[in-house]
């Protein structure tokens, strides 16, 4: 009889742990990050939270762990990283041929939703944490590595608040900053077609009634 107690104890120990990591799961999966979709100028970039699961995924943001949010855009090698001084011919070299590109990284504490305002738009998506997950994922692998597995930086500016970083893919007329932003978002598991995106215009259409606009017609 005693053997009998002890055995069901035991069950119910293990019934008991078993429920206690199941939920522990379900919060895990019901919890919501918010990203962002920011326009401006000639930049179109993927804003995401700094936290336990874009630490671990993203290799870059260990150069910004005095930040709260991450800007992350992409564009052609030459012309991204002289946005206020790119001269014409650059823009046009970046459109009509195929060319080597960087990933734009910056980190910055004010709120998205402040910044906003001096966007041209800004979309919101609330993503559970797989769809986060898969998101930075996409991200990480934008980056091309050296021979060690080590990202390349190519320049950087403000400090260190933005850094620039050698990418995998090639930037042309097809295959833009926006077309990168939506391929993203689409990777995350949301209903968005990345083939038709180039323009900026084209991205907003595309993802307006994806999320919340902050700003934007």
């Amino acid at each position: 009889m005693y053997a009998v107690v002890i055995i069901c104890l035991f069950l119910l120990s293990c019934k008991s742990s078993a429920e206690n990591k199941i939920d522990h799961n379900t919060i895990i999966s019901e919890q919501q990050f918010s990203v962002y979709i920011m326009s401006s100028g000639i930049h179109t970039g993927l804003i995401i939270p700094v936290n336990t699961f874009s630490e671990e995924k993203i290799t870059a943001l260990k150069f910004f762990k005095k930040y709260k949010y991450i800007d992350f855009g992409w564009g052609d090698e030459d012309y991204y990283q002289k946005p206020g001084g790119g001269k014409f011919c650059l823009g046009v070299k970046a459109v009509a041929l195929p060319t080597s590109s960087v990933m734009r990284v910056q980190g910055f504490n004010s709120r998205p939703e402040d910044v906003a305002r001096w966007s041209d738009y800004t979309v919101q998506f609330n993503m559970d944490s797989g769809n986060f997950i898969r998101l930075c994922g996409y991200i990480d692998k934008s980056f091309r590595r050296d021979e060690r597995g080590d990202l390349i930086e190519t320049s950087r500016k403000r400090d260190g608040e933005i850094i620039f970083f050698k990418s995998l893919y090639y930037y042309h007329a097809f295959n833009t900053c926006n077309t990168w932003a939506a391929r993203g978002l689409k990777s995350a598991g949301l209903h968005v077609s990345a083939s038709s995106v180039v323009t900026s215009e084209g991205l907003f259409n595309e993802i307006r009634d994806k999320g919340i606009i902050l700003k934007g017609e």
